[in-house]
């Protein structure tokens, strides 16, 4: 492994917790009211799930898990309101083109009235119940879905100290066939096949590509189970509730302004969904990094790990395909709007492969002191 910055020992140094007590502890965590302490216990879950899963498949390679405690971590900024608000104010003055038009257009037609930024700002905050609520229910949503099936799978398929492929076979059985966006779980059933391929094979290499293309097949499925939650969040209605507002604010003009607001209230919708995946959507790594969504992921020591340089594997090369057309460079990645999701499949693909033999994302998302406070049930103290 060409990563040295972390290590991955500790992994294997104890068994994982039994299959009864994950699954009660994910219920319970499911089962949570507030949104941002479910967030936080799904963060460490994932942490959990990905320490089990490195343990029965390849404590070389991250998993799906690992990449996903970054990405419920990061969530849980949006779900807090930490991420916009330190980022909007800086982001509307740079952005002329969103405020400019604004204050141009009701100035042609009141005179000298003007609007501002400030008013901007308000239809902005006013979205922000809005975007978190959509962020803490895709979490929600992914974590319940995935997180049993991870325990089940760890537990059941890959309990057996030599891959047994009735026991897989008997799994995806239980695994609803057909497309994610009809409700299916064919993906899974193809990642978690691939997973056991990965575990059964003793050339790194090919267990490299293997676990590659089962996490990008649950990114697949994960991210279009997340579509309606991350369109509604992306495309949030900054345009429509500040319109709302210049109408009542100028009543007297409504109907006058009525079609001009509908141009503007397009142009801003455009702006307000580039800008959020330009400036304000970034993943949280370890050590407080943190990768800009809306730039090209950006490489470690190089740009991917030897085993993943050339790919043999022709399947995983074609899925790669469809959304990365340059597969020797991760030029090219940022996802221009994160709300279609081609954009952050090429995004995803590139940060799984360039990232995968990082061993700092087997890291704990938390401090011990916050952990062992969240475990009690209160809200953990300082930067989460």
């Amino acid at each position: 492994m060409w990563y040295k910055r972390g290590s991955m020992a500790e992994l294997t140094e104890s068994p994982g917790p039994a299959l009864s007590t994950m699954l009660a502890d994910i219920d319970a965590i499911v089962r949570l009211q507030d949104p941002v302490v479910r967030n936080l216990r799904i963060t460490q879950s994932y942490h959990t799930l990905s320490a089990r899963l490195a343990e029965v498949i390849d404590a070389g390679n991250a998993n799906w898990s690992t990449f996903a405690l970054w990405a419920s971590k990061t969530a849980g900024e949006s779900i807090r309101n930490e991420e916009v608000p330190r980022l909007v104010l800086d982001l509307l003055k740079e952005e002329e083109a969103v405020s400019a038009p604004v204050e141009h257009f009701i100035a042609s037609l009141l005179g000298p009235a003007r609007i501002g930024i400030p008013d901007v700002l308000d239809a902005v905050r006013e979205t922000l119940r809005d975007v978190s609520r959509q962020v803490a229910d895709g979490n929600l949503k992914v974590y319940r879905e995935l997180a049993p099936l991870f325990a089940h799978y760890a537990d059941e398929v890959c309990a057996a100290p030599v891959a047994d492929p009735n026991l897989l076979a008997r799994f995806v059985e239980k695994l609803v066939p057909g497309p994610a966006e009809q409700g299916g779980q064919a993906l899974l059933a193809e990642s978690f096949t691939q997973y056991f391929r990965a575990r059964s094979t003793g050339d790194p290499k090919q267990r490299a590509e293997l676990v590659l293309e089962g996490n990008c097949r649950i990114g697949l499925h994960e991210q279009t189970r997340l579509q309606p939650n991350i369109d509604a969040a992306i495309n949030a209605p900054v345009a429509d509730i500040l319109v709302t507002r210049l109408t009542q604010r100028f009543s007297m003009v409504a109907a006058a302004v009525s079609v001009p607001l509908k141009i503007l209230t397009a142009r801003i919708g455009v702006y307000w969904a580039e800008i959020a995946t330009r400036y304000v959507m970034n993943l949280s790594l370890p050590d407080g990094n943190e990768i800009a969504l809306g730039r090209d992921v950006p490489p470690l020591l190089r740009e991917f790990p030897p085993a993943l340089d050339e790919l043999d594997n022709v399947e995983l090369i074609t899925l790669l395909r469809r959304y990365d057309h340059n597969l020797r460079t991760l030029r090219g990645s940022a996802a221009q709007d994160w709300s279609k999701l081609e954009d952050r499949m090429r995004f995803i693909v590139d940060l799984f492969r360039s990232r995968q033999q990082d061993a700092a994302l087997f890291g704990q998302p938390f401090s011990d002191e916050q952990r062992s406070e969240l475990m009690e049930g209160r809200l953990p103290a300082g930067r989460l």
